[in-house]
C-alpha cells in the first residue's frame, strides 16, 4: 500500500493518511480482510510520528473501515458499512462542501456535476480492478 503524505498541505496528516486509505477501499486496492501495515512500519515508511498514524487508524476504526486487532493489527473491513451508519457523517462532509461551493460562487448544476464526474473516477478505479 503506497500512502504519500503533503507535508507542506493545511490538511492534517492523520486525515490524509485517512482518506487515502477509505480512497485506496473505494476503488478496490484494499480489499475486504487485508491487513494494513502496523502503526510502526507505517509511521517508518512515511516519515511520521507514530501517534499520527495511531490516530488515523483510530479514526477509520471508529468509522468502520478497518478492525483494529492486538494479535492480527489492522484489517480492512472493507465497503460493509451500512448506508444508516454512514449517512449522517457523509451528509455532514457534503454539507461543508456545498456551502465553500455556495461561497466560492459555484453553481448547484456545477457543484452536482462535480460531485458526480468525481463519484464515476473513483467507481470506474474499483470497477477496473474486478
Amino acid at each position: 500500500m503506497l500512502i504519500t503524505v503533503d507535508f507542506l498541505s493545511d490538511s492534517p496528516i492523520y486525515i490524509q493518511i485517512y482518506e487515502q486509505i477509505v480512497f485506496g477501499i473505494a476503488a478496490g486496492s484494499l480489499c475486504s480482510g487485508e491487513s494494513l501495515p502496523s502503526v510502526r512500519r507505517l509511521a517508518e515508511d512515511i516519515g511520521v510520528n507514530l501517534h499520527t498514524v495511531n490516530k488515523a487508524y483510530r479514526l477509520l476504526s471508529d468509522d468502520g473501515y478497518i478492525r483494529l486487532e492486538h494479535r492480527t493489527g489492522a484489517q480492512v473491513v472493507g465497503i460493509g458499512l451500512s448506508h444508516a451508519d454512514i449517512m449522517p457523517y457523509l451528509t455532514d462532509r457534503l454539507r461543508l462542501l456545498a456551502a465553500q461551493a455556495v461561497v466560492l460562487g459555484m453553481s448547484e448544476r456545477e457543484f452536482a456535476n462535480l460531485a458526480s464526474e468525481e463519484y464515476r473516477k473513483i467507481d470506474s478505479k474499483r470497477t477496473a480492478g474486478k
